[in-house]
Order: structure tokens, then sequence, then C-alpha cells
């Protein structure tokens, strides 16, 4: 039989499925011979079943699916769901899909529920049912194929088999998810430098043994791996993991499952990516885009999982960047050996580290959560309660964690995401569950109270809204002009937020914020977060500014002065960034102290 259109393999024990860009172009395998646990049947029994399975394959291919043809990981996905149901058939003596009956499928239902305490997921039950349908549609596409129609016992599965509806991933709760990607980057930057001193230790040691026999690299290993033990840094790593220093083989490879776990918790909650697009990450994956000096920003290069593996950038912070730059060092001389180009390099024969003279391939995903709950419940932590994580979850927390702190950030979040309509991101990733909503809430409280109290509290207040915030402030309290008391800052602050003031903070400054006057075209949510920027707000009635926004306008001040020392400066160029800086200083001028803008003034 010859193989589908979509298989690029030619083989008839296995079948290779073409991939894109997100896999590398590595093909995925079906292999034929691994369908059917190798003790079972005769070998006429297992080639006819394989020969239906083969015919089933090709006719689910050429169908594809409602938007198109089905993409290589679908068809993986479908194979292994065949073999399951192969593997059941076989265990009971069944050598065609023929022999299954009515009642069968409801025995392969209470099988896959089995003794768990939970009753099965309903997208678990309707993607079996799914298959069984399917295996229906095209009985005349294959060998042996399935008698019955599984609608007839669909009012049987609904009574015989209990289901819970699908949960989807949720967020992770800001108590828990800060203190991990906080334990993340403190064990990168603690441990990180004695990690990549003892993986190139083992690689050296590694390539050394070329030639020699089994047994003699096995005791070179093991009294490497006592030699590390005796080091006091990896000592004080063994004892935080709490493993077994009788056990060097487990000490070291837990040092290296709980360092890579720490990498993957920190650029999934920090980055916000897909675990396929994170596993997909070249080392070089870092670069630095825009003109130095003006909106130089660091990025991750890498393959959209959901665009037919079309680039894409994400924008990376320093803390993301020093965890990719740490993982690039990491296995640095190992790529060079071996070629390799990933991010994360996968292993094999349960070694810590890839094996030179060994096929090295990228972390595989089903390596990816090992190490993320690794890290996460590791004993170092001290966490009472087992955290349940996922990959998705993090990047749902990572929303959680955007628009809690600006909800007008929902726009770039979606376009962070690459969602086509910001519903979709707000719908599915951020929420409008009570619990979030309270939270929410309370948070925002927090934010405007820490705003208003800065304002008040600031010897000068800056700003074309800076006069008018002490006023508001005065009337609020009751005519009192002094806010010196911490008492009276309380009051003066529950009552601006009771009357319904409207902060919106940002880097540069305070916008106490009126639509009337709002210079960026702000509407009745608040600020318009396109046109909202430096120049825009400090023209704005609404605008503020106090010390706290000082660093901001001297950096950007003393940015474009140096920008101005350039040579070849169109004048167009120049009149732009004068102007700049004229605005930057006068801000800066109106958060001095009196006695220092009159010098200041005189001076000019």
């Amino acid at each position: 039989m010859a193989p589908p259109k979509y298989v690029v393999g030619k083989s008839l024990q296995v079948w290779e499925l073409a991939t894109g860009p997100l896999h590398n172009h590595v093909p995925i395998k079906l292999h034929w011979l691994r369908a059917i646990p190798p003790d079972r049947g005769t070998k006429y029994q297992r080639e006819r079943l394989i020969q239906s399975m083969k015919g089933l394959m090709q006719a689910v291919i050429e169908q594809g699916g409602d938007s198109g043809p089905l993409a290589a990981s679908s068809i993986g996905n479908y194979f292994g769901e065949i073999r399951r149901i192969v593997a059941w058939m076989t265990e009971r003596n069944m050598w065609a899909f023929r022999d299954l009956g009515p009642g069968d499928l409801l025995d392969f239902l209470a099988a896959r529920q089995g003794t768990r305490e939970r009753p099965l997921c309903e997208h678990t039950l309707w993607a079996i049912e799914s298959t069984f349908k399917r295996m229906w549609q095209l009985r005349a596409k294959y060998l042996m194929p399935l008698r019955f129609d599984p609608l007839l016992v669909e009012s049987e599965i609904k009574l015989s088999i209990r289901t819970r509806p699908t949960e989807p991933w949720r967020p992770l709760d800001e108590e828990y998810a800060l203190p991990l990607v906080k334990d993340a980057q403190d064990w990168i930057r603690s441990h990180g430098r004695t990690v990549i001193c003892m993986v190139r230790s083992l690689w050296a040691e590694r390539r050394s043994h070329v030639g020699l026999s089994k047994h003699k690299s096995v005791r070179r290993v093991r009294a490497q791996y006592l030699g590390f033990l005796e080091e006091p840094d990896i000592r004080k790593i063994v004892r935080q993991l709490q493993v077994d220093a009788s056990m060097p083989d487990a000490a070291i490879n837990q040092i290296m499952t709980t360092t890579e776990g720490a990498c993957i918790v920190a650029l999934l909650f920090l980055v916000g990516m897909r675990a396929s697009e994170l596993l997909r990450l070249e080392a070089d994956c870092l670069t630095v885009v825009g003109e130095p000096g003006l909106d130089q920003r660091a990025v991750l290069k890498g393959i959209a999982a959901k665009r037919r593996g079309m680039p894409r950038t994400w924008a990376a912070s320093d803390d993301v960047v020093e965890v990719v730059q740490f993982l690039t060092e990491l296995y640095a001389e190992i790529r060079v050996h071996t070629g390799q180009t990933a991010l994360f390099l996968g292993k094999t024969s349960g070694a810590p580290i890839p094996l030179p003279g060994r096929r090295n391939v990228r972390l595989g995903s089903e390596s990816l959560r090992p190490r993320l709950l690794a890290f996460a419940n590791s004993p170092h932590r001290g966490v009472g309660t087992e955290l349940r994580i996922h990959a998705h979850m993090a990047r749902k927390t990572f929303a959680r964690f955007v628009v809690t702190r600006d909800k007008s950030a929902l726009e770039s979040l979606a376009y962070h995401y690459g969602h086509v309509h910001s519903a979709i991101t707000d719908g599915a990733y951020v929420g409008t569950d009570i619990s979030m909503a309270r939270l929410l809430s309370e948070q925002d409280r927090a934010d405007l109270a820490e705003a208003l109290m800065d304002l008040l509290s600031s010897g000068v207040v800056g700003g074309k809204a800076g006069k008018n915030i002490t006023q508001f402030a005065e009337e609020a309290s009751g005519g009192k002009a002094s806010f010196r008391g911490k008492r009276s800052l309380d009051v003066a602050v529950d009552k601006l937020i009771e009357g319904g003031i409207r902060l919106a903070p940002c880097d540069w400054g305070y916008c106490v914020y009126s639509k009337a006057m709002s210079a960026c075209g702000g509407n009745d949510m608040g600020p318009n977060a396109v046109q909202r920027a430096p120049d825009v707000c400090a023209t704005c009635q609404n605008f503020s500014v106090t010390e706290r926004h000082r660093p901001f306008w001297n950096q950007r001040a003393t940015r474009d002065e140096e920008f101005l020392k350039r040579q070849n400066l169109s004048d167009q160029t120049k009149q732009v960034v004068l102007a700049r800086v004229a605005r930057s200083r006068d801000v800066l001028l109106s958060i001095m102290p009196i006695a220092g803008r009159r010098k200041e003034q005189n001076k000019t």
C-alpha cells in the first residue's frame, strides 16, 4: 500500500510525516512495528491488523479536517489514539476492528476511566467518541472495518460513563506565582556559575572516554560524580535539594533537572510563549532591535506555533535576557562540538548532559513538564502544598500579570500573543471570574492609594495638573492645607478615592484623568493607550509629575543631548530632538524646589 501524499517516508515499517519550521522540519514518525505490543498474536494476525491500521490512517489523512489538511502533530495524536484502542483490543484477543461491538466501546471507555477518583473529562470522552465515529465514516476505505455506528450507543455512554466538565488551565495565583518566579531567578543567579563549570567538566570527561570499554567509562564517570560531591558549592546544592549523596548519579541528574526547570519557569512566566515556541528557540535567539540610545530593546526571535511557522519576536525584559544568556553559556561548548543549535538540548541514556558520539536532539515536549514540576516542587523552596503546573498555565499567568497592572495593555498583550482580536485574549486568558475581579479591585485600590500618597506627600508636584491635585485634596479633607501626618494623608487619600478620582500612572508621571482635558484623546474608560506618550502627556492638563519620575526625564534629556552630538544630523532631526530636550527640561524644572528653580531660570 502506497503511503499517503502527506507522508514523505517510503518504509513499510515507518511513515514519516512532513513538518514545518516550528518542528525544525524534523519529520514525525509513525512506527508500525511498535503499534502492537510485541508479545501478542501470531505474525499473520499482527500483519493483518497493521494493514488495517495503515488503511485507516491513510483515509484519515486524505479526509483532512474541517478547515483543510491535518497537521503532522494532529495525525500523530490520532495515531496515538488508534494505538490505545488496538492495545486494548489485542489484550482481549481481538484482531480486527470488525470484532468490536457496542458493548466493547462501553468497556473501553470504562477501562480508560479505570480506578481514577475523578470522572473522565468531557473533552477526553469527546475525543474517543470522535475517533470511533471517524472509523465508522471511513469504513469503506480500510480492511476489516468497524461494523457498528457509535451514535447508537451515545445515550448509553451518557448513562454509564461519569464525566466532569472540561476545565481549562487556570492562571496560577500570584501568591504562588511571584515567589516561584523569584526563586527561579535566585537559583540561576546563586548556582548558575557552579552548574556551568560542572557541565564543562562533565563534557570534557565524556569526550575523553572515546575508545574506552563501557566498564571503564562507568568507573570514571562515578569517580567524577563523587569528586563533584566533595566540592563545597555542589554539596550546598545537594543539601538544598535534599538528595541522597550516596547516590551520586541521581544527585547530579537532579541538579541539572532543577536548573533547567528554573530556566523554563522564568521564561514561561516572564515571556508568556507557548511550550512549543519555547522548545523551538535557538541559542542565538536573543537580539537587540531599535536605534541605539533611542528605542533600543532586547527581543527573542523564534517561530510562531499557530502561524504556519512564521518567524516572530517576543519582548524580553532584563531578567529574561539574563536567563537566555545563562542557557546559551551552559551548553556553548557542547553545541560547538555537536553542531546542535537549540537553546534547550535533549539528553539520552539518562545522562545529565548530551553525550559525545550520540544523537543530539532538541529537548522534547514530553520532557518539559517534568522539569517544570521538579523546580516548582523542589524541597529547597519549602512549599507546603504540591503545585500542579502546566506550561499553558504559565502563559495565562503572564497574561494576568500584565493586565492586572495595566488594563490598557490588553491590545498590546493580544499582539504579543499573536491573537487576531483582543477579545480572544480577554476571554480565554484574562477572564472575568469573580475571585479575580475582587483581586483586581483590591490591587487597583492599593495602586491608586500608593500613587495618591506620592502626590500628596511630595514637596513639589509638577505638570499642568500639579497645582490642582493639592486643591482636590484640600477639598476632600475639609479645607486642610497641610498633610504632614500619615493619618491626615490616609484620610485625604480615602476621601479622594471615595470621591471617584481617577489616576493613570506610568513611567513618566501621573494622569489625573479627565476626558474633557485629555490631550491623548482618551474615552470614558481612560487615557488612549496608543496615543499616550511622554511628549503628549507633558502638554496635557491632566498631567502631574513628582520626584519619583525624575530619573525617567533625566535619562531622556541626557539621551537626547548625546544624540545631538552626532555628526551630519539633518536640521529637521535637530529641531525635533531639541524640542524633546526642551520639554524634558521644562518637566524637570517643574519639580525643582523653588530656590533651585529660580537659580536654574537665572542661568538660562
